[in-house]
């Protein structure tokens, strides 16, 4: 059974959006903030992932 592709771009959504936020905050503990801040540009992080997952779903799964 083969995942959807609305569920795939979701995915990709979430993946981009969180790994983002971590790499963001990573660096920013690495210079001395020790506080977790919301990174700027999230949301078209994940909107970029978004548009990925569409780009690789119709690529590479159908």
């Amino acid at each position: 059974m083969a995942i959807s592709k609305v569920y795939f771009q979701i995915i990709c959504f979430i993946v981009f959006s969180l790994s983002y936020l971590v790499i963001i905050n990573l660096y920013f503990m690495s210079r001395g903030n020790a506080a977790w801040v919301f990174a700027p540009g999230t949301l078209l992080v994940g909107l970029v992932g978004y548009w990925i997952g569409d780009y690789l779903y119709t690529r590479y799964f159908k």
